[in-house]
């Protein structure tokens, strides 16, 4: 078997210090999930590839325009101005762009108008867990108790999705996004906050879609077992096929 000549390639040490250094994302479990095969090439070899295709340049394209739009979404969130009339004269920013940072920028008056100084924005937060759980958060808004903000009452995650296709409640709920942000937020910022007071959602801004998953502590049971469970069996297999 290919798996077995390559892994005869890397001495024990080397592979236990990689097994042991992995940062486990979103997107390491869903591999795992998908293929071993990939997954041991993509994180124990290191063998990453592109065709150069014309599919793969209109991914390229597409999460080109996302990393863009996440970006202005960021500079909102953090208080500087995003776009100013002269680019979008200039054909620097699309119209299409343009009215969905408005509705961005309406999420984050209407929090403020809401909870005024008992809300804090956190755009792009980044969160590794003692296990190697990490996650980049698009936003995480912090909702306090009181004006002191000493005391957390309640967690929104909000996840930008520009692609086109409507995003459902099933398919939010199935998603290993969903299972690790929730996670990680209930193990870390969010970890002395009732669960049911942290929530996820996956906005469309192009459709005005708001996909709303709500925590509980049931769930933060089954999604920390599901994850170490997956952990353990990483770091513990050694057949990949």
């Amino acid at each position: 078997m290919v798996l077995e000549v390559e892994l005869e390639m890397i001495d024990e040490k080397r592979l236990e210090y990689r097994l042991k250094n992995l940062v486990f994302s979103q997107n390491l479990f869903n591999t795992w999930k998908r293929s071993k095969k990939e997954f041991f090439e993509k994180y124990i070899m290191d063998i990453f590839w592109s065709d150069d295709s014309d599919k793969d340049r209109q991914f390229e394209e597409k999460m080109t325009f996302g990393r863009d739009f996440h970006t202005l979404c960021q500079r909102i969130f953090t208080g500087i101005q995003p776009f100013t009339s002269e680019d979008q004269s200039n054909g620097l920013i699309e119209s299409s762009q343009v009215e969905n940072l408005r509705k961005i920028y309406r999420l984050k008056k209407k929090y403020e108008n809401t909870y005024g100084d008992r809300v804090k924005f956190f755009p792009e937060y980044k969160m590794t867990l003692d296990n190697g759980v990490f996650v980049i958060y698009d936003l995480l808004v912090l909702i306090f108790k009181d004006l002191s903000n000493s005391e957390l009452e309640r967690v929104d995650i909000w996840d930008w999705k520009t692609e086109g296709k409507e995003i459902r409640e099933m398919d939010a709920n199935s998603k290993m996004q969903t299972v690790v942000y929730l996670y990680a937020c209930g193990e870390g910022i969010g970890k002395n906050v009732d669960k049911g007071n942290i929530s996820m959602h996956y906005y469309q801004p192009h459709s005005d879609n708001n996909v709303f998953v709500k925590y509980s502590e049931q769930r933060h049971r089954e999604y920390g077992e599901y994850i170490e469970k997956t952990i353990k069996e990483i770091q513990e297999n050694r057949v990949w096929e």
